[in-house]
């Protein structure tokens, strides 16, 4: 008969700061040794976020997001491009970003260029928020119709932050597609324009993962290993998913259970607990000492405990009955019970 009662309650209160060891202040594994937590036949463990909060001290483009590559197809060339890792205000100076980066890895020099959308357009403004790019150049560039190809591959998001076509496949293994329009008008301009609306970000949500077993599920698009297989379910070890912000990563839980899980593990001496983007990257630190002890990639969360009964076990309470009649001797010592007995 099922009976759902709290057995236990109390609250975890964590902080990833003054990490050690092998720890990080985005993947930490906290020890219960000395308060470990138990349950018994016929109960789980159930634990639930209640509040979470963190800087955002990383940058909307960054590693993940801002890679392209340049195939030039008459010389079968690559060269990679990098956007600076950096929050930009406006999808206008990402824009910038990408014009000057473009022109320096081919050696060009600007004279002159326009660059949509136009420096007073805002993410509420009235436009399409498709990127233009027209650069006059100093000198002749030399290209014609499909010489160059900017290709931002599904292995990085840098097609979503700039509203481009995303190349399937290995990186630099496709040679004629571009995930942008080039042309040039003449001798010394290039226009490159996306497809899509552009973004100053590509994650909206952080996503709080555990080593705990549970029975939570996720779209298999959430880890970057099964990215490959986006319609499928899988289990999932995803405590909980949080908005973020420009500045903060703030959540309180609306309700009972929002974020929960429920382990069948009957004693857990300890948690660890990663912060994760929506492919199952780590986060974009600047170096590799930002999430160390001496960086400032760190979070304060609280994670409520509950012990519940779910169930009363059936347990054998008696003893198994004794025969009183006595056996039939056959020889020796060797008894069998005769043709009367019950047992």
């Amino acid at each position: 008969m099922s009976s759902d009662k709290i057995i236990k309650s109390f609250n975890l209160f964590l902080d990833s700061h003054n990490v050690r060891n092998n720890d990080k202040g985005d993947d930490i594994v906290y020890s219960l040794a000395r308060n470990p937590i138990n349950a018994s036949d016929g109960q789980v463990i159930k634990i639930s976020l209640q509040n979470f909060n963190m800087y955002r001290n990383f940058y909307t483009v960054n590693a993940n997001n801002n890679k392209l590559n340049i195939h030039n197809t008459s010389t079968n060339a690559n060269i990679a491009l990098s956007l600076d890792s950096k929050n930009y205000k406006t999808i206008r100076q990402v824009a910038i970003n990408l014009k000057d980066k473009f022109l320096a890895a081919l050696s060009l020099t600007e004279s002159s260029s326009t660059v949509l959308p136009a420096a007073t357009d805002s993410m509420d403004a009235t436009s399409d928020r498709i990127i233009t790019i027209t650069a006059v150049v100093s000198s002749s560039h030399g290209f014609t119709a499909g010489d160059l190809l900017l290709q931002s591959y599904s292995d990085n998001d840098s097609a979503e932050l700039l509203g481009g076509k995303k190349i399937l496949g290995a990186y630099q293994s496709d040679t004629t597609n571009s995930s942008y329009t080039i042309s040039y008008p003449n001798a010394t301009t290039i226009k490159i324009v996306g497809f899509y609306p552009a973004q100053r970000s590509t994650e909206e949500y952080l996503y709080l993962r555990t080593d705990l077993p549970n029975s939570n599920l996720e779209s298999a698009s959430l880890s970057s290993s099964k990215s490959d297989h986006s319609a499928h379910i899988v289990n999932s070890n995803i405590l909980a998913r949080l908005p973020m912000g420009f500045e903060f990563i703030h959540y309180d839980a609306n309700y009972p259970d929002e974020y929960c899980i429920e382990t069948q593990n009957k004693h857990i001496s300890e948690i660890r607990l990663q912060l994760r983007d929506s492919k199952d990257r780590s986060l974009p630190t600047i170096d590799s000492t930002q999430n160390s002890s001496v960086g400032n990639i760190k979070f304060t969360c609280v994670l409520k405990i509950e012990v519940i009964q779910k169930f009363i076990p059936n347990n054998l309470e008696t003893q198994h009955p004794v025969s009183t009649i006595p056996g039939t001797k056959l020889s020796g010592t060797n008894y069998v019970m005769d043709r009367f007995s019950k047992f």
